[in-house]
């Protein structure tokens, strides 16, 4: 059975349990290949009267909204071109609004706001310092001039030229210029700190591509010349660290999702924005950083974007894939955000990560009034209060009862996706029971997952990996599939993904990356004597040893 005709039968299952006009609806739209349609139904929680009946409608209408076997006859890649021309044409108006504002001033309100925001972010940032130039470290992805498996770590440290902005030059050169095991991996036998006058290639600035989103578009990024990504990762990891003294912890999306849970109770807000990254104009960030810190920012950035054969220039500051943008975004939004609710007088604080921003419903009339001024747009689609429904950073809540959906973005048509399909489903299952049992309405479409499939590799239920189908321990045993067992733990038989690594011993770039950031470690470990090289490798059997649970979970 292929991956397709194998989803369709799980949507069919899945569809006819529900056994709704909804879900009748969607699967009628998904057989005769209506799939625009399907992926633009919204299930509007206002239609429901409780949590039941609208999650499992829920489940049905967001369960192949990000599906890439979808045929909607749209054009993914143009929609999204199309947004990122808009919303720089917004912020090129957020731009002119901004600078006259700042002339005629905004209404007294809004303006207050912006005072008491620009007060937080000089507060929380301090005077300029130059610590974040040893917090530098280069994201996953692709850089300006290395694609795909070139854009690994080793050829990012030698990359040789190395691509760079001339505004971002002089904060390079003097983190190269005393880093004398990197210069050595260059080819540069310095014994002292030296300036680099080789082996750079100024480019006016980055390239916009796009990355698959959800069916109906896809997501515009930009890929940041080499030394820019370093240097901006810097400036993130700053602000990562500083937001931390505020209560916000990038690392950690759980108080944004135990604020949505709480949001009924509590008479909160959860605010969404759209093109939340894209529509961070270069004035409103010197508009509320001081000005040392915005004109940094302004160096590392790219100031221009190449889409097709030619540059152009860009309006908003920075897109996602420059280094510090997720930061940033979230400490301009904590401010405003958090300056509504001091020029409101209203207790609480506001609760941001990106541009999940969750705050008193109160404060609504003021923020809504404030992000306007400086041409930011927020999503009514996914922006709510006083209703039963609230969503943060992927957890859903109708009435504070759990109604998170899944997403099946790839076909399955590999073994692992297979399992990753089926682990959703079954999960989902035990989530709707309280994590005692596994709600029968998924079973139809859990058995549609898992047809035809021998059963070799099983992970237990409760834990979060995929590397095998999610069982109870009950299961696992019927199955003869435990090997050593203890009071302690069990060992199972998974499929687990094996990457091609480096050796940092033989190769001059990772040691000399690995004596920037660790060099009070001993290279003994295989681990950490080696790096892996992003998205390559290959999918082993082994056995994998979990902690003994007893809860059980059958099908109800």
């Amino acid at each position: 059975m292929n991956g397709s005709s194998r989803l369709g039968e799980v949507y069919f299952a899945l569809c006819k349990a529900v056994d709704s006009p909804v879900s009748l609806g969607l699967w009628l739209r998904f057989k005769h290949g209506e799939h625009e349609q399907l992926a633009n139904i919204s299930i509007r929680p206002e239609w429901y009267c409780t949590a039941w009946s609208f999650h499992r409608d829920y489940i049905c209408g967001e369960f192949l909204s990000k599906y890439k076997g979808l045929n909607t006859g749209l054009d993914t890649k143009a929609v999204a071109l199309q947004k990122f021309a808009t919303a720089e044409s917004s912020c090129k108006e957020a731009n002119i609004r901004i600078r006259e504002s700042k002339l005629r001033g905004f209404s007294p309100r809004v303006e207050a706001v912006i005072f008491t925001a620009q007060r937080k972010i000089a507060s929380l940032l301090g005077e300029y310092n130059s610590s974040w130039l040893d917090m530098c470290k280069w994201g996953p992805g692709a850089t300006f001039s290395l694609k795909g498996m070139e854009a690994n770590l080793e050829n990012k440290i030698r990359e040789d030229p190395l691509s760079i902005t001339a505004a971002a030059l002089p904060y390079f050169r003097r983190v190269i210029s005393d880093d004398y095991a990197w210069l050595r991996s260059r080819g540069i036998d310095a014994d002292g700190p030296c300036c680099i006058v080789r082996g750079l290639s100024v480019t006016k600035g980055c390239r916009v591509t796009t990355v698959s989103k959800n069916a109906k578009t896809d997501r515009t990024i930009a890929i940041e010349p080499t030394a820019n990504q370093f240097l901006q990762g810097g400036v993130g990891n700053f602000f990562r660290r500083r937001l931390l003294r505020v209560g916000i912890d990038l690392n950690d999306q759980r108080p944004n999702q135990m604020g949505a849970q709480a949001a009924l109770v509590e008479g909160l807000a959860t605010v969404d924005l759209k093109a939340a990254s894209d529509t961070v104009s270069m004035e409103l960030v010197f508009l509320l950083l001081p000005v040392d810190w915005a004109l940094l920012l302004d160096s590392l950035r790219s100031k221009y974007y190449k889409l097709g054969d030619k540059f152009e220039h860009f309006e908003k500051f920075s897109t996602m894939g420059n280094g510090f943008t997720f930061e940033l975004e979230t400490l301009l939004f904590w401010a405003l955000s958090s300056a509504v609710l001091e020029v409101e007088g209203l207790k609480g604080r506001s609760l941001v990560y990106g541009d999940d921003i969750i705050l008193p419903d109160k404060a609504m009339p003021l923020l809504l009034e404030s992000f306007a001024a400086v041409g930011l747009t927020v999503n009514p689609d996914k922006t709510h209060y006083g209703g039963q429904f609230f969503e943060s950073c992927g957890k859903h809540y109708f009435g504070g009862s759990d109604v998170t959906p899944i997403y099946q973005k790839e076909v399955p048509d590999v073994l692992e996706e297979l399992y990753r399909l089926a682990n959703r489903i079954r999960r989902l299952a035990f989530r709707l029971h309280d994590y005692c049992s596994c709600d029968g309405v998924l079973q139809n479409a859990w058995l549609a997952a898992i047809r035809g499939v021998k059963i070799r590799h099983v992970t237990p239920i409760d834990s979060e990996d995929d590397e095998g189908l999610a069982l109870p321990l009950e299961e696992i045993q019927d199955r003869g599939l435990c090997g050593n067992s203890n009071p302690y733990g069990i060992s199972l038989p998974v499929l687990s993904f094996r990457a091609r690594r480096f050796r940092i011993s033989e190769s001059p770039g990772l040691y000399a990356y690995w004596l920037r950031f660790t060099p009070a470690e001993q290279l003994n470990d295989k681990l950490r004597d080696s790096v892996a090289v992003r998205r390559h490798g290959k999918y082993v059997s082994r056995r994998r040893k979990y902690r003994v649970d007893c809860r059980k979970a059958p099908w109800v």
